[in-house]
């Protein structure tokens, strides 16, 4: 998106070349974004904690399996 973006506001290439490549860029994005909310979910529950239940510090890797959530 950066790139595109960029070749339209340096003129090397015409704004209206670059739109529709523009959208479509932020309707992938918009659609990646969207489906890692299923996956995190998926995720949770693999490891047997319900579809709302944070799985724990992603930094550190623990988990709080006596937690009620």
């Amino acid at each position: 998106m950066y790139w595109l973006e960029l070749l339209a506001e340096s003129g090397a290439v015409p704004s209206a070349a670059v739109a529709p490549l523009l959208r479509e860029t932020n309707e992938l994005v918009a659609m990646t974004v969207a489906s890692k909310k299923p996956l995190k979910a998926g995720i949770g529950q693999l490891a047997g904690f319900p579809a709302s239940a944070s799985i724990g510090n992603r930094k550190s890797g623990i988990v709080n399996r006596n937690h009620d959530f």
